[in-house]
């Protein structure tokens, strides 16, 4: 899949201003959308605040959409073929690490799951492993797999 001139230049600016803080950046995407992390941790809670709130559907629908996730992506990287923008040889699109915070935060945070999803979309692209591409279309199938827990009962 190509990589469009303009994907270069929105790279090339988010890897210069996004110098100074990489190191934060880095940690922020490890604890918010690493998958080991997200499993461990971030899939109990939203099962457990799914009990305590009686809201059983939405966190039975945001665990399978997290359990799902790594296949759907897998078949995708596949399909697409894309590289990545530090590592060309490693297919990219979409991003992972986007899709699983996409998955997780909107039924804990509601709006307010923009937050944590722009800071994961920002440190992928800071860190050179995905194009703007990748993040949006990770952000968007993220949130097509969950849609049936924030729409449903």
């Amino acid at each position: 899949m190509t990589i469009f001139p303009w994907e270069r230049a929105v790279q090339g600016w988010v890897e210069r201003v996004s110098a100074p803080i990489l190191t934060p950046l880095r940690v922020g995407n490890i604890v918010l959308a690493d998958e080991g992390i997200v499993f461990a941790v971030w899939l109990p809670v939203t099962l457990l605040a799914g009990v305590l709130t009686g809201r059983h559907w939405r966190a039975t629908v945001t665990a399978l959409a997290l359990l799902a996730s790594p296949r759907v992506e897998e078949w995708l990287k596949d399909l697409f073929k894309r590289g990545r923008p530090r590592d060309p040889g490693e297919w990219g699109i979409p991003s992972g690490d986007c899709m699983l915070v996409a998955i997780w935060t909107p039924p804990l945070l509601g709006g307010w799951a923009a937050l944590p999803i722009a800071l994961v979309m920002w440190a992928r692209m800071a860190l050179g492993a995905h194009w703007v591409l990748d993040v949006l279309l990770g952000v968007a199938l993220g949130l097509w797999l969950v849609s049936p827990a924030l729409l449903g009962r």
